[in-house]
């Protein structure tokens, strides 16, 4: 989350084990 990649990366990242840190990060 704070490694400074894009948002499209932590939704694929999170998309199973933290669905909604994605979530998060896109608001």
């Amino acid at each position: 989350c704070l490694d400074g990649s894009p948002p499209a990366y932590h939704i694929q990242r999170g998309y199973g084990s933290g669905s909604k840190n994605w979530l998060l990060h896109i608001e």
